[in-house]
This record gives C-alpha cells, structure tokens and sequence, in this order.
C-alpha cells in the first residue's frame, strides 16, 4: 500500500482520473473517519455527481454547526438534491458497520 499527500495526488493526473471515475461510477459513497478539509473532498469530484448516489458518512464528535455546514458542502460539492441520500451518523466508524451492514451489502 502506497499512502500519498493530497499534493502529491494532485500531480498524478492519472491517480486523479481513477479515484474521480471511481467515485462518479459508485451507487453507493461511504465516509468513514473522513475530515473534510475542502482540498481532500476537491480531490474526489470536480463537479457534481449527476446519477444520484447515497452517501453514508460518520461524523463522530462533530459539532452541530459542523455537522450542518458538512451538509451543505455534500450538496453542493457532490450535487445531492435529497435528503434521503445522506446518512449522517454522530457515530464511531465500527458502529455504521454493524448498525448497516445490510445497506453497505445491497
């Protein structure tokens, strides 16, 4: 396994290419233990997602106003026009796991 800076990922254009076709071909968008910094979700799409994926994301320990302000990023980074895309867990990563593995399996 190879683990690479956001600046360097950003100087791999292929790399680029591969996560950001990844991501536009996935019905499904998990985030577990992500931070959100605005330059790590620009390495993921540069527009938004146009086929409606759902997203389950853990935001444990987050505050409110963060938790609100991610939201609103999702939209509009991602393009996510309903509320019923996004699963937002105040949970540890373990516990969206367990608590959904029938929704990560179908």
């Amino acid at each position: 396994m190879l683990i690479r800076t956001t600046s360097e990922v950003q100087r791999d254009q292929q790399m680029m290419i591969q996560i950001r076709s990844s991501i536009s071909g996935a019905k499904r968008i998990v985030f577990l233990g992500f931070g959100f910094q605005p330059q790590n979700v620009d390495l993921l799409v540069d527009y938004g997602l146009s086929h409606d994926p759902e997203f389950a994301i853990t935001v444990h320990g987050m505050s409110r106003s963060n938790r609100e302000s991610l939201i609103r990023m999702m939209k509009r980074k991602f393009g996510v026009e309903h509320d019923e895309l996004l699963l937002v867990l105040d949970a540890k990563c373990n516990d969206l796991m367990r608590d959904f593995s029938l929704l990560l399996e179908s």
